[in-house]
């Protein structure tokens, strides 16, 4: 539930000596532990799925949380999938069926992400911590960050009254009134900026154990977030 830019593993990767699988989604974090974990451990397969996704087409880049899109997200478990069945093969069956169970899963959040959303296409939404790039763009939408307004400080409260200044009128300027606010934010921060713009906001974390409850809030909260 952490922040991949902040996140340092605890174990000393010497602990990973009985590893045979590291598979990581392509994040500047997990690539620099990489040389630490193949010294631990000099025949540990390594799977990167981020490097997947970009052979499809797809871009990682500023934002390395893929899985904000469920179509990105069965493409890794596909990944995963398929890793696990070159490293154990007796067990493919199982596998692909879990797989399978997921992919179908995904699908239908999809389905109902698109209905949800169709009606609002090309909205534009805040967010405070800028990582849901490939949500927005999977569903036809916009992702407008603090750094467009000169305010980048991680969902925390500006030292000075002047950077929520330009975010309300950033968010005034283009029509934004959905508000992603992270885990950690400054709650005060958020709801100032809500109130100011006639806006809704929700705490949404990109990394919560419930990923499907998440999606769907995430997009009720572009859909209801009405223009006044």
């Amino acid at each position: 539930g952490r922040s991949l830019a902040r996140f340092t593993p605890g174990a000393d990767p010497a602990a990973l000596t009985q590893a045979r699988l590291f598979i990581h989604g392509g994040s500047p974090t997990e690539v620099a532990w990489l040389p630490r974990l193949k010294a631990a451990r000099p025949n540990l397969r390594v799977v990167d799925l981020g490097a997947g996704l970009a052979a499809a087409g797809q871009t990682l880049t500023p934002d390395p949380y893929p899985w904000t899109s469920p179509p990105l997200a069965k493409r890794m478990a596909w990944g995963v999938r398929d890793a696990l069945i070159a490293l154990d093969p007796p067990h493919a069956g199982a596998y692909r069926g879990r797989a399978a169970a997921l992919a179908r899963d995904l699908d239908d959040l999809d389905a109902a992400l698109r209905e949800t959303l169709s009606p609002v296409a090309a909205r534009r939404f805040l967010a405070l911590d800028p990582v849901w790039g490939q949500f927005a763009r999977t569903y036809g939408l916009t992702q407008v960050s603090l750094a467009e307004s000169g305010a980048e400080s991680g969902g925390q409260a500006p030292a000075a009254p002047g950077p929520l200044s330009g975010l309300i009128d950033l968010a005034l300027r283009e029509g934004v009134r959905a508000v992603f606010v992270p885990p950690g934010a400054d709650a005060r921060f958020a709801a100032e900026l809500v109130q100011a713009i006639g806006g809704r906001s929700a705490r949404l974390d990109p990394l919560a154990a419930d990923y499907f409850e998440t999606l769907r809030r995430a997009a009720a909260l572009v859909a209801d977030a009405e223009l006044r």
